[in-house]
């Protein structure tokens, strides 16, 4: 049975408490040392319950320039789009994902409270790519969501506070790791003695074993992060009507799957306005893509060195959607009409 974390009220105390504490305990080590810009994770003695609120403005201190000027600038052109045109004055939150920081995530947010995030990655030929991006409360990688798996899973010791503005009470010796690969966000637990435990950082469910390995990267174009304004361009969303809550009306499990090899075909089968929405779902890997997904649109970027397709995508009980670039699901499952 997939398991999915209740959901939580949000508040601005609530998230403002959320968004600092998943700072703190990416960005430290121990209390009161400020990790080095590699650092993706930390250990977590058991009496510490309280953490150190940081300051928003040390945080980009260690992010890389180029690093900055991609978010600032993909911010800037997808700022010129619903439903994105808020997102021009946003605070800027980041976070170093592993393995060895090689993925940003960027949070974006107004009096604290989460409108979305960008996740950027680097690729083998010294470019930046913007590997996901998305929209709504529940951003990728929620404190709120890793409490309620610990939880579940019986890794908090007695009498941890409930309380958002307190931390988490680990078992001595366990760190937590914030994990990226394509599609795939994840937490990493290790509790000493124990064979590391992983949990996807969207649904909160508990991966296999299986999925826990790094899954091949597809091939992603890539944007110079200095040329990201003058020559990648980002269309307008186009956005169907379609169900955005994959479980709502489950008669795309008989539905004969459709045959896409190639990111154009969901631009015919996604027209702007329509009540369609195209089911992914992976089998026995869905939990690795938190599937299935509801997808009910697309937006394109372009540029000289070719486009990216990104599909958005619904997961059932998250008020989220997440923009993945299409390369990143065809191929890996199927595709089924949704009703």
């Amino acid at each position: 049975m997939n398991f999915h974390p209740s959901p939580v009220k949000i508040t601005p105390r609530r998230a403002r408490a959320a968004l600092l504490l998943l700072s703190l305990l990416l960005l430290c080590s121990h209390p009161g040392i400020a990790a080095a810009q590699t650092a993706d994770k930390i250990n977590l003695p058991a009496d510490r319950t309280a953490y150190t609120k940081l300051s928003s403005h040390a945080i980009p201190s260690s992010v890389p320039p180029a690093v900055d000027v991609f978010a600032r600038q993909s911010i800037s052109e997808l700022s010129q789009h619903p439903p994105f045109t808020n997102w021009e004055d946003a605070g800027v939150e980041y976070v170093p994902l592993g393995p060895g920081t090689r993925s940003w995530l960027v949070m974006l947010n107004t009096d604290h409270i989460p409108l979305g995030y960008l996740i950027i990655s680097s690729d083998n030929s010294g470019g930046l790519v913007l590997s996901e991006y998305g929209i709504g409360t529940d951003l990728p990688y929620s404190m709120n969501t890793l409490e309620s798996s610990l939880a579940a899973a019986g890794l908090l010791l007695p009498g941890s506070p409930k309380d958002s503005d307190a931390i988490l009470r680990f078992t001595p010796g366990t760190t937590i790791e914030a994990l990226y690969d394509p599609a795939l966000p994840r937490w990493k637990v290790n509790v000493k003695d124990k064979p590391a435990r992983y949990i996807h950082a969207v649904s909160g469910e508990e991966l296999t074993e299986r999925t826990n390995p790094s899954v091949k990267a597809p091939h992603i174009t890539s944007f110079k992060a200095q040329h990201v304004m003058n020559v990648s361009q980002s269309s307008p969303v186009i956005s169907t009507l379609g169900d955005l809550d994959p479980y709502r009306n489950m008669l795309w499990i008989t539905a004969q799957p459709l045959h896409i090899t190639q990111p154009a075909a969901f631009k015919t089968q996604l027209r702007a306005g329509s009540k369609t929405a195209v089911i992914f779902t992976a089998g026995k890997r869905n939990a690795e893509y938190a599937a299935p997904l509801s997808l009910t649109g697309w937006q394109e970027w372009s540029s000289p060195q070719g486009s990216i397709l990104y599909l958005i995508a619904s997961h059932h009980g998250t008020e989220l959607q997440r923009y993945l670039p299409a390369d990143t699901l065809i191929g890996k499952g199927r595709f089924l009409p949704s009703p």
